[in-house]
């Protein structure tokens, strides 16, 4: 999983902008790893605590919003074999080589979980888990890149 800074643009770049191939969503990777239980603005480590602060302080000046999130990406597609070097006549696997990706999956575990605990806690829409799941998902899907 990788830790990200998902910074939501104005909708100036939005569906009716001149300028169809702006991104609405960028998606910036923080240094370190975290866990969902750590994963807050307050308790970033360095170096990602400064990048934070830089994106979170031009976020309120451009009236953008400022996410953190976790995201799991899959790939998928073709090594390629590069050799290998036997370890004192013992037998080692071959070195290979990522080459190009044929496939690639984004998922944002968070959202899962909140839709697991939404479905399994029986409340109806006008519970928190739900508001937090649509707020979210809200953010994503409307035109969320199908390559990102």
């Amino acid at each position: 999983m990788f830790a990200t800074l998902v910074i939501v643009l104005p909708s100036i770049s939005g569906k009716n902008s001149a300028d169809h191939d702006a991104p609405e969503k960028l998606i910036y990777p923080l240094e370190r790893a975290y866990t969902p239980a750590e994963l807050e603005f307050a308790t970033l480590k360095e170096p990602d605590g400064a990048a934070a602060a830089l994106l979170a302080a031009a976020a309120r000046q451009s009236h953008t919003e400022l996410h953190l999130a976790l995201l799991t990406v899959e790939e998928s597609g073709i090594a390629e074999y590069t050799g290998y070097e036997p370890r004192r006549g013992r037998w080692s696997e071959p070195e290979l080589e990522a080459g190009e990706v044929d496939d690639r999956s984004v998922r944002l575990p968070y959202l899962a979980d909140l839709t697991e605990r939404w479905t399994v806690s029986s409340e109806g829409l006008r519970s928190g888990l739900w508001e937090q799941a649509h707020d979210l998902s809200g953010h994503m899907l409307s035109d969320w890149p199908a390559d990102a």
